[in-house]
């Protein structure tokens, strides 16, 4: 039987549906949390950049994803990096 995965938390649930890539648009920081978390792609992913987090997550085996969103939320509300300086 397979294991039910945990649905995020309610306030969790707008971020869990965001893509990917419109997360990293808002703030490059999350690029260290889906590194933390193992969510890693390489450029030309087209299916992980455009799928949902919640979505990303699961395909990479998170295995807290009610930790990844809060996570990515704390991230997003820092303040952004520059990546290239």
């Amino acid at each position: 039987m397979r294991a039910k995965r945990a649905r995020p938390a309610r306030r969790a649930d707008a971020l869990a549906r965001a893509t990917l890539l419109s997360v990293i648009k808002r703030n490059p920081n999350v690029l260290a949390v889906l590194h933390d978390h193992g969510v890693h792609f390489c450029s030309g992913c087209f299916l992980t950049l455009s799928a949902p987090l919640a979505k990303a997550a699961a395909w990479h085996a998170v295995p807290d994803l009610d930790l990844f969103l809060k996570d990515m939320e704390r991230a997003l509300k820092s303040k952004p990096h520059a990546l290239l300086g």
